[in-house]
């Protein structure tokens, strides 16, 4: 029984810990990282640029919202991660919910044709996180063999597709921008916490 209400208070304790933290870039630009981030990508992780030069103006709105939920789901799994490799896994559940809230998120952001193909790859690149951690919790698998799974290969393709679309389409950004655009990319990338 005391484990089971460990188990429920550690999954309250993340979800309000998610709301609390979660990022958001503001009409400006300016977004906040989160602790979590900063730990795993360190403390030069870059705020992406408010103007975000050589990027049309169109499109600016839909990839402010698009990289503002990458570092949002960044800090869900980098929570859970960190939890896991202390032994907690009773966050599996809570992150698997956010992970869902924000696939619909990025569904509901419009955008302007421009990046339609990225509205398949990051929901799929959440959806193979989330089973990946869900079997390597319900397995007591380490973090360090979970990193190896195979799924996560076609997680890497995709986020390879995304930066190489991003790059061709907006050929023109300044170098902040695309330094940005591929740290917020790479955070995507679950193979990177095997490193």
């Amino acid at each position: 029984m005391k484990l089971k209400r460990n188990a429920t208070l550690a999954a309250l304790f993340l979800l309000l810990y998610l709301r609390a933290s979660s990022p958001a870039f503001a009409d400006t630009g300016a977004s906040t990282i989160p602790d979590s981030v900063k730990q795993f990508a360190g403390d030069t992780f870059p705020l992406m640029p408010a103007d975000l030069e050589g990027i049309p103006n169109a499109d600016r709105a839909y990839l402010k919202g698009l990289f503002s939920l990458i570092l949002e789901s960044a800090n869900a799994r980098l929570t859970l991660t960190n939890a896991m490799s202390v032994g907690q896994s009773g966050l599996v559940d809570p992150f698997v919910l956010k992970t869902r809230q924000l696939k619909l998120k990025f569904l509901e952001l419009t955008d302007s044709g421009a990046a339609a193909q990225l509205k398949g790859d990051v929901p799929a690149v959440l959806d193979i996180q989330a089973k990946v951690l869900k079997r390597a919790a319900d397995t007591k698998q380490p973090l360090s063999d979970c990193v190896k799974s195979p799924e996560l290969l076609e997680a890497q393709t995709r986020i390879s597709g995304m930066w190489n679309l991003l790059q061709n389409k907006y050929s023109g950004m300044s170098p902040e921008v695309k330094a940005a655009m591929q740290q917020y990319l790479n955070l995507l990338d679950m193979r990177r916490l095997g490193r």
